[in-house]
């Protein structure tokens, strides 16, 4: 375990779950240090024997078994979702092919926590949720449910949908001030009615992701632009927020013609995550994309563990970037999936340090 002497901590008196800068009365707030990346491990790969396709996105394992393949929809031989026997290469089930017919989606935008699968498609404005336990049981057909929430991110969550409010953004360089909730949440139709009218879009100025760990009745957003996470409980109450390890500049926003807010460059902080009940771990990247670059010409990524406090814990890397991990059964080890510098997919496994 890591010396804690690179955070540093205060305590607010701040409001309740919204997006004005703090936190509920009495919450912790963390900073992070640049030293835990000086600090960081090195993780070593070991080869997996796994063929996975041309056009995968993501790969996730489940119960040290199953690949949980992401498929992109520029091919249309391989569906959205396939699940693979990760040891002997055998296929065993595809979901949702790319297309405008029933039980198709042109783009599938797609979560994975642990045992789940969200994919929702933006344009036709409807979901679909996949246990995998239901999916490899041979008769699993998805149901497709519509739903209008405009938001970044959404999961099920007590018989409706929850899902980050794109107008809890607040940034008084700009003169923005959408103090929204920071969370939406649906009747159980997938409906939500917002009743607030904002001045600003600040849709593409919250690009933030949750998770959901209810054996620690936890409730972790983070960003990935600004070098931030919330931990909330699952009654939505703020109870900690970390911020850092700082980009190498501020970041700007702008407010262009439309009222849309968006950033200058490609400020990339933290991208991707993973958890037991345990621990949970995000990737950071920490620097800003220049304009002849993409995320995937990312040469290292670090990977942050905390536990379900809040605390941190420790910090490797790897030398590429990360686009999906996923963490053994025992929780020492980690599958990634990634592109190096040379444009190569790569998925392997670390143990972890």
């Amino acid at each position: 375990m890591k010396q804690l002497f690179f955070i540093s901590l205060t305590i607010l008196t701040l409001s309740v779950a919204s997006c004005s800068k703090g936190a509920a009365d009495g919450v912790v707030v963390l900073t992070l240090d640049d030293r835990i990346k000086d600090t960081a491990e090195a993780l070593i790969p070991e080869k997996i024997d796994f063929d996975f396709p041309m056009s995968t996105l993501g790969i996730y394992v489940w119960n040290d078994s199953i690949a949980v393949v992401r498929n992109s929809h520029m091919d249309r031989k391989h569906k959205f979702l396939e699940l693979y026997n990760l040891r002997s290469g055998e296929f065993l089930r595809g979901f949702v092919d790319m297309g405008n017919g029933p039980g198709e989606m042109l783009v599938a935008k797609f979560f994975y926590q642990n045992d789940t699968v969200l994919m929702q498609d933006v344009m036709k404005r409807h979901i679909t949720v996949i246990p995998l336990d239901s999916a490899l049981s041979g008769t699993f057909k998805p149901e497709f449910k519509d739903t209008d929430i405009r938001s970044q991110v959404i999961w099920p969550y007590h018989g409706g949908l929850l899902a980050l409010n794109p107008y809890c953004f607040v940034n008084k360089a700009t003169g923005v001030y959408n103090n929204g909730d920071r969370f939406i949440i649906s009747d159980s139709n997938y409906v939500y009615k917002e009743t607030e009218e904002y001045e600003f879009d600040t849709y593409n100025a919250v690009l933030a992701t949750f998770f959901i760990s209810y054996p620690n009745g936890r409730i972790a957003v983070y960003n990935s632009i600004e070098p931030e996470i919330e931990l909330y409980d699952t009654e939505l109450r703020l109870i900690k927020k970390i911020r850092g390890p700082e980009l190498p500049s501020d970041i700007r926003y702008s407010i262009m013609s439309d009222g849309d807010v968006l950033t200058h460059g490609a400020p990339t902080s933290y991208y991707c995550e993973c958890y037991d009940d345990n621990y949970f771990y995000l990737t950071f990247v920490g620097r800003f994309i220049d304009s002849d670059e993409t995320i995937f010409t990312v040469d290292r990524s670090y990977i942050f563990k905390f536990d379900w406090d809040g605390n941190f814990v420790d910090s490797y890397y790897v030398d590429h970037f990360v686009s999906s991990m996923s963490l053994s059964s025992d929780g020492q080890s980690m599958y990634i999936f990634g592109l190096n510098p040379d444009g190569e997919n790569v998925f392997y496994k670390a143990r972890l340090i």
